[in-house]
C-alpha cells in the first residue's frame, strides 16, 4: 500500500473494529494473547529472531525481507493534536530512529 494512503486505511479499520460486537472483541483479543505468550517463549528459548522468523515468515512480512525491500523509517505520521502534528510525515525524533548496518 503507498505510504500516503496509510493514515486513511487504517481509520477505515479503526472504524470498522469499533463496530464489532464486544464479545467477538474479547474473542480476538484471547486469541492475540495467545500469540504473544508463545512469542515470548519462543524469544526466551530460541531468541527474539527466532520468534520474529516464526511469526512473520508464513506471511512474508518485510521484517524477513531484504533492506530494500523493508519499510523506510523516515515515513513517520504525527497526529494532529500531538507536537509538531498536523497529520503530516516527517522524520520520527532520534530515538525511534533505526539503525541499519
Amino acid at each position: 500500500m503507498p505510504f500516503d494512503e496509510l493514515e486513511t486505511t487504517v481509520r477505515r479499520l479503526a472504524e470498522k473494529l469499533a463496530g464489532l460486537p464486544l464479545s467477538q472483541l474479547a474473542a480476538m483479543k484471547l486469541v492475540v494473547n495467545h500469540g504473544a505468550l508463545r512469542f515470548v517463549d519462543v524469544a526466551a528459548h530460541k531468541g527474539v529472531a527466532s520468534a520474529i522468523e516464526e511469526r512473520d515468515g508464513p506471511f512474508h512480512d518485510y521484517s524477513q525481507a531484504p533492506a530494500e525491500r523493508k519499510p523506510n523509517p523516515r515515513n513517520v505520521i504525527v497526529p494532529k493534536g500531538f507536537p509538531g502534528g498536523r497529520g503530516r510525515v516527517r522524520a520520527p525524533p532520534r530515538f525511534m530512529r533505526h539503525r541499519h548496518a
